[in-house]
């Protein structure tokens, strides 16, 4: 069960050995006094599989508020990328964008982080973590396409590009 709240905060629920396990979008787990089996491998890996679907559907729905109508796409890193997120997990991200200029794309995807990360009473959605991006801090938060590539087959340090091996698009 996944919902998402008003203050842009996702709840996850799984259910290992029957009873439920629930995250809230501050990353803390509560166990049901149903769920005394211990867990296994399995519904572990269930668990972190729901959490990136999570962190996916959070993603998913932010890129339709912020970028409004642009074409905006969001890759995974790391865990996300891998489908291996932990309730402790933030999310390291690259967005590419098209059909938009670089002012308006840096526009969007700070609106959208700023969702994302903004702490609420219900704590936040996903901690995100944009530094993964070509140029680290120093560089755009989004680039189009063929730019993002052109780092990668240029200027990209190897550890870059070793990041690459995990990388998916998760929303966009």
């Amino acid at each position: 069960l996944v919902t998402v709240g008003p203050a842009r905060t996702a709840k996850l629920c799984a259910e290992p050995g029957g009873g439920a396990v629930c995250a809230d979008g501050g990353g803390a787990p509560s166990r049901s006094a149903a769920s005394a089996a211990p867990a296994t491998r399995p519904v572990l890996d269930e668990v972190i599989a729901e959490i990136s679907h999570v962190a996916e559907a959070c993603l998913e729905e932010v890129v339709r508020e912020a970028a409004a109508g642009a074409r905006m796409s969001v890759i995974g890193l790391g865990k996300l990328g891998g489908s291996e997120l932990n309730y402790a997990s933030d999310v390291d991200l690259l967005f590419v964008h098209e059909d938009v200029d670089a002012e308006e794309a840096e526009r969007i995807v700070a609106r959208l982080i700023s969702l994302l990360s903004e702490p609420t009473a219900e704590g936040i959605a996903l901690r995100v973590d944009p530094t993964l991006r070509p140029d680290g801090r120093s560089g755009a938060l989004s680039m189009t396409l063929d730019t993002t590539l052109d780092y990668y087959e240029s200027r990209s340090a190897t550890w870059e590009r070793q990041a690459m091996i995990k990388a998916r698009g998760v929303a966009g």
